[in-house]
């Protein structure tokens, strides 16, 4: 809560590990997506993925259902990342339904936004009302998850209007504070807000914010999505860095961060 995520990784491997070797096993399958979220900001995507189909496994075996809600909600990131949108929308549809059944309205609202990122990506003109119907729900909330579904919002809107209050908004709600998670979170959406609509002073903005917030302790996520960021916004200027646009390419294949690499060898062809 307090975006301490090298000491948290630290934490809940070792209350994964206890509750594994005593058999604590609702302990255990709470905190494996919490884990695995640890992981993904590492940038170590397959072990983060096992670790939630771990989860998702021991959740459903012992009937928790909540636990098994979580890790679909990392599965649900991991698979987006890695290039698998149809395992990702597997993981939405089994979230969204333990949430209505749990009547979990930030939950049901999370997984909205989750089915509007994928529908976004799709080229489905629903997403924008499906992310309406996430926003109107989160703001009973607002601190849990809105800023990460304001990010969103201004990612897919063409409206410079609608796309600058969506992230004055968001940027206010984490000032104010709100969880820390949606700094990584909105961070990441409101860069690509920005590269989208060609402001690249915007995207440098967003990218500094996103590096104080997670000044603490910094994560190889949030560092590639900084420096993507910024070498993404010189090539738009026509000042791009070859070697630069190069090392991020070799990294986020490294990694199988598919989600990025677009954007990249489009500007390493430029």
């Amino acid at each position: 809560m307090r975006g301490l995520y090298r000491t948290t990784a630290r934490m809940f491997r070792r209350c994964v590990d206890v509750s594994s070797a005593q058999g604590f096993k609702r302990i255990e399958a709470a905190n494996l997506p919490m884990l695995a979220t640890m992981v993904m900001l590492e940038m170590r995507f397959a072990e983060a993925l096992a670790l939630t189909e771990r989860g998702i496994l021991l959740a459903d075996q012992i009937g928790h259902r909540r636990a098994a809600m979580i890790s679909h909600h990392a599965r649900f990131f991991l698979c987006s990342d890695l290039g698998e949108p149809a395992e990702a929308a597997r993981s939405v549809a089994a979230a969204f339904e333990i949430a209505e059944a749990l009547q979990a309205r930030r939950f049901i609202a999370e997984s909205l936004m989750f089915r509007a990122v994928l529908e976004h990506a799709a080229g489905e003109p629903r997403a924008r009302e499906t992310l309406s119907d996430a926003l109107a729900m989160a703001r009973e909330h607002p601190f849990y998850l809105l800023p990460y579904g304001l990010g969103l919002l201004a990612m897919m809107t063409e409206d410079p209007a609608e796309r600058g209050a969506a992230l004055a908004e968001g940027e206010a709600l984490i000032a104010g504070g709100a969880v820390t998670h949606n700094i990584p979170l909105f961070g990441r959406y409101a860069i690509e807000a920005c590269l989208a609509a060609k402001d690249w002073s915007g995207a440098e903005r967003q990218a500094d914010a996103l590096l104080r917030g997670m000044a603490a302790e910094p994560r190889p996520m949030t560092d590639f999505l900084a420096a993507r960021a910024r070498a993404l916004a010189a090539a738009g200027r026509g000042q791009g860095n070859a070697g630069e646009i190069s090392r991020l390419v070799t990294e986020a294949r490294a990694a199988g961060w598919q989600a990025m690499l677009p954007a990249l060898e489009a500007a390493a062809t430029r």
